[in-house]
């Protein structure tokens, strides 16, 4: 609400006459998105914009002291720390607050450790426009875990190519990591010298074709899968391989 002023002024006297009017709200409010979010980022990031809304009556004056609920509308299952920000590592699915003298209320949104679709909600069903979302994209982390997929434990005769390695790369949160993670494959080898023996072609294809060697590297592909193809030595006994990525377990 505001106020509005008049006068009347009768000039040969020199007095005047003041009415004062009291300028309230239209009762035909509607709340309006006014945020540009981004479309994603990283699990368990605070966003770096707030989500904002406007409350303006039919006149487009901003209404104050108008109640707005936050919500977390949804978010994928078995999400952690998720929320709008009350405090310092305090994360609420619902915050309630007003429209401030400008018509404005605002929130920051703290992304789950899921990946998947959020969707978050500015909402007061008084209003002509009772709620008004937005959609941000978790998506996975730093590589946190490797873990064995395939080809592990495997018997076979020397010399042979064998059954493709394969590891499964993960975020600390047991999101898998697609498409840029690169995992070291190492040969494990005693001092016996041994030929013809090693990697061939550790790529995230199906390639058995190449040179052996010592060492090798992939870039973790479709489901976060790394393979490499291995040929076991030309002497009886164990053999080994060891796949990682620096700064986290090794798996062998």
């Amino acid at each position: 609400s505001s106020y509005d002023t008049m006068y009347a002024v009768v000039p040969v006297i020199g007095d005047s006459l003041q009415f004062i009017a009291n300028l309230l709200p239209t009762g035909e409010d509607t709340l309006i998105r006014v945020s540009t979010i981004l479309n994603s980022d990283t699990v368990n990031q605070s966003l770096p914009d707030t989500f904002r809304v406007l409350v303006r009556d039919q006149f487009s004056n901003p209404v104050s002291n108008t109640a707005i609920s936050f919500t977390a509308y949804a978010y994928p299952s078995g999400s952690d720390s998720v929320g709008f920000i009350r405090g310092a590592g305090q994360y609420l699915t619902t915050l309630d607050t007003v429209t401030d003298i400008n018509g404005y209320a605002s929130a920051v949104f703290h992304l789950g450790t899921k990946v998947g679709q959020y969707i978050i909600r500015a909402s007061n069903p008084s209003l002509l426009n009772p709620a008004v979302f937005d959609t941000i994209q978790a998506t996975f982390g730093l590589p946190g875990e490797l873990r064995l997929v395939a080809g592990n434990a495997q018997t076979d005769t020397v010399d042979q190519i064998v059954d493709t390695l394969q590891v499964q790369v993960y975020d600390r949160y047991g999101n898998v990591v697609n498409d840029t993670a690169r995992v070291i494959w190492e040969i494990v080898n005693n001092s016996v010298s041994v030929s013809n023996q090693g990697l061939v072609n550790a790529v995230s294809i199906d390639s058995t074709s190449g040179t052996p060697i010592a060492r090798d590297s992939a870039t973790a592909f479709s489901q976060g899968i790394a393979k490499a193809n291995w040929r076991l030595k030309d002497l009886t006994g164990s053999d080994s391989v060891r796949a990682f990525i620096p700064g986290i377990d090794t798996v062998l």
